[in-house]
């Protein structure tokens, strides 16, 4: 046999390149026909991802914060204070802000 980047081999007056892209073409498909049959069938794999399917659906969407942060600017009113506050009307913007996400 040749080494080299193509070695020809010749059986049975076939002619098979290694390294192209007739290498397998004469080759059993090596295990195939078992794995496919070992898959699961359509009902199989929709009742193994039901609990899935169920976790996903129960997760919460992400918010839409520009609806929250419109609902609590129109809580806080016109004349509300930019930032440093004070414990109280911290406590305020938390509030304000919780009730923007509850309704938003």
């Amino acid at each position: 046999m040749i080494q080299g980047r193509k070695c020809i081999e010749r059986r049975d007056l076939k002619t098979r390149y290694w390294g192209s892209s007739q290498r397998f073409a004469d080759r059993p498909l090596h295990g195939l026909a078992e794995l496919a049959a070992a898959m699961p069938t359509d009902d199989q794999l929709a009742a193994a991802m039901a609990p899935i399917d169920r976790w996903i659906q129960g997760q919460q969407m992400a918010p839409a914060w520009d609806r929250i942060a419109l609902l609590l600017t129109e809580y806080l009113g016109p004349t509300w204070p930019a930032p440093p506050w004070d414990g109280e009307q911290a406590a305020t913007v938390a509030m304000a802000l919780s009730l923007a996400m509850e309704a938003g």
